[in-house]
């Protein structure tokens, strides 16, 4: 889980104020939330 917040969901302060490692790879245009990730199909088994 850590991570996916890491490279997903948290911007990194050497990209950008705003850009996660996966928006700076090409494989998102914005920030993942946490509740979108927790009701991914490989990850719905951890939520309520």
């Amino acid at each position: 889980m850590q991570r996916l917040l890491h490279n997903w969901v948290r911007p990194h302060w050497s990209l950008g104020k705003q850009t996660t490692l996966a928006m700076a790879m090409g494989f998102v245009e914005r920030p993942i939330t946490i509740a979108k990730i927790l009701i991914w199909r490989g990850l719905s088994t951890f939520t309520p």
